[in-house]
C-alpha cells in the first residue's frame, strides 16, 4: 500500500537538497547585494507608498475612482512591505511561518484583484460611461474592495496547508514543498490567480484601444477644434499594460 507520509518526506528531503545546494551556490557578495538591494527597495517602497496615500486622503481632488484603487493598492504595497521585511528575520515558527507567507499571498491577490477591477471600471467608463452614478462612486468602490480582500483571503485558504518550516544550512525557510497536492493546487491558483486575470486585462484593454482608435475615429474630422484627443493616453496605458504583462 502507498504510503502519503513516506512520500511526502521524500518530497520534502529531496526539496530540502535542493534548497541547501542553491544557499551553498551563492557566493557571500551576491547575499550581501541582495540584502542591501531588499532594504533599499524597502526603504523606497515605503517612502513612495505613504506619500500616495497622504496625498489621496487629504486632496479632496483626487478622490476619483481610479485613485480609490490606487490608494488599496498602496496600502497593500505598505503591508507587503513590512511583512517581507518581517520575513527576513530568521527565527521562524511553524505558525509565524504560515502567517508570514499568508499576509504576502493575500496582498499579492488583492493587488491583481485590484488591477482587474481598475481596468474594468475603465472599460465600463469608455464603452458605457452612463452606466456610472459619479454621487456613488466611493461607496460603490468600497463594496468592490472590501469583495476583493474577502477573495484575496479564500485564493490564500488552499495554499496555506502546503506551507513547511524547513532547516537548510542552520537557516530557517519557509517554503512549500512540492508535493503532488501542491503541485495541483498551485496550478490552479496560478490559474485563478493570474491567468484569468491576465485575459480579462487583455481584452478589457484591447476594447478600450479598439472603441478610442477605430470606433471613435470617424469623428475625428467633425471634432471642435479645442476638444481634447485622448487616444495618445489611452495607447500610451495600453502599452504601459503590455509592458507589464
Amino acid at each position: 500500500m502507498f504510503n502519503l507520509s513516506e512520500a511526502h518526506d521524500n518530497d520534502k528531503e529531496i526539496w530540502l537538497e535542493f534548497l541547501i545546494n542553491c544557499r551553498k551556490e551563492e557566493p557571500p557578495w551576491m547575499k550581501t547585494a541582495f540584502v542591501i538591494t531588499v532594504h533599499i527597495i524597502i526603504l523606497i517602497s515605503l517612502i513612495e507608498n505613504l506619500l500616495t496615500c497622504a496625498v489621496i486622503c487629504y486632496d479632496k481632488t483626487m478622490h476619483t475612482v481610479t485613485n480609490y484603487y490606487l490608494l488599496n493598492l498602496a496600502v497593500s504595497d505598505i503591508i507587503t512591505t513590512l511583512a517581507v521585511l518581517m520575513g527576513a528575520v530568521d527565527s521562524f515558527e511553524q505558525a509565524t511561518c504560515k502567517i508570514n507567507y499568508l499576509i504576502i499571498i493575500v496582498l499579492w491577490n488583492n493587488t491583481i484583484l485590484t488591477l482587474t477591477m481598475l481596468s474594468i471600471e475603465r472599460f465600463v467608463a469608455i464603452w458605457y460611461p452612463l452606466q456610472l452614478k459619479s454621487n456613488s462612486d466611493w461607496r460603490r468602490v468600497l463594496k468592490v474592495i472590501t469583495v476583493i480582500w474577502i477573495i484575496a483571503l479564500m485564493e490564500t485558504i488552499p495554499e496555506f496547508w502546503t506551507l513547511e518550516l524547513l532547516k537548510a544550512d542552520n537557516t530557517l525557510i519557509c517554503s512549500t514543498v512540492p508535493t503532488p497536492l501542491a503541485r495541483i493546487i498551485n496550478g490552479v491558483l496560478a490559474l485563478v490567480t493570474f491567468l484569468i486575470p491576465m485575459v480579462i486585462m487583455s481584452y478589457v484593454y484591447f476594447m478600450i484601444a479598439f472603441k478610442v482608435n477605430v470606433v471613435q475615429k470617424r469623428y475625428t474630422n467633425n471634432k471642435i477644434f479645442n476638444h481634447q484627443d485622448h487616444r495618445k493616453k489611452v495607447n500610451k496605458l495600453v502599452g504601459k499594460f503590455t509592458s507589464f504583462i
